[in-house]
């Protein structure tokens, strides 16, 4: 679904992506970890098209999209939340969902047939109305993923989805996103720093340190890695 080819990128003398390859297939659910400063959010700004890479090159379902714009990957299958939430805040949560669905239009996808359900399953079938500002931040972050559904990508990619969660919400959005990968058929690559959330929504992990992919596997072999032990976990 979407492959990465010696991807790199730098900022001044700074390598803050250094030669990443992966892959992800559909219906996986893949997560990238690491230590502030990795080069994580940077990797998703390049797989989005916020940024454009000093070398390698992006496949997207087999396409070449090095070169596209971000609104163009979003035409073809990419879809994407932030760090930051980025609501309409004078908009209602209908109408924010909305938004999405009129822009999901102009896609090469077609619109996504169980957005009802998607709304139901994120808990917001009965805050339609509300103002977005009146929402909790749990709710205001799954607003933001159901936005990102709606435009029917092939690949999803959350930044920080969790961050700022209890527990509770944490594992009502695990809950959410196995659902999203058994009744959906996009890819979803998931950044977060909460390490049980990330072993229990993803199938495999990738971590980065120093802009390096220095591990990858099923969420039990990252956790007895002896490279991420000392990079990340700590012994």
């Amino acid at each position: 679904m979407l492959s990465l080819r010696n991807i790199s990128k730098s900022f001044g003398g700074v390598k803050a992506v250094s030669d990443v390859s992966l892959e992800i297939e559909k219906g996986d659910v893949l997560g990238l970890i690491g230590p502030n400063g990795a080069g994580k959010s940077t990797l998703i700004n390049l797989i989005s098209g916020l940024l454009a890479p000093d070398n390698g090159a992006i496949y997207l379902s087999g396409k070449n999209i090095t070169s596209r714009k971000s609104y163009e990957r979003a035409r073809l299958g990419l879809a994407r939340t932030f760090q930051n939430l980025r609501i309409y805040p004078n908009l209602t949560v209908g109408q924010n969902i909305e938004v999405a669905e009129i822009s999901s239009q102009y896609s090469e996808r077609k619109e996504t047939k169980n957005l009802d359900e998607i709304i139901h399953v994120f808990d917001l079938s009965d805050k339609a109305d509300l103002a977005s500002d009146e929402l909790s931040y749990g709710h205001l972050r799954r607003l933001e993923i159901v936005r990102a559904l709606a435009l029917n990508p092939l690949v999803l990619l959350l930044d920080e989805p969790a961050a700022g969660m209890n527990e509770n919400e944490t594992q009502e959005l695990s809950n959410s996103l196995r659902w999203v990968q058994e009744n959906n058929s996009c890819a979803i690559i998931v950044i977060d720093h909460d390490l049980k959330f990330i072993m229990g929504v993803c199938d495999k992990i990738t971590v980065m340190n120093m802009g390096e992919v220095i591990a990858s596997g099923k969420p039990n072999e990252i956790s007895n890695d002896a490279r991420v032990k000392e990079a990340y976990i700590g012994h």
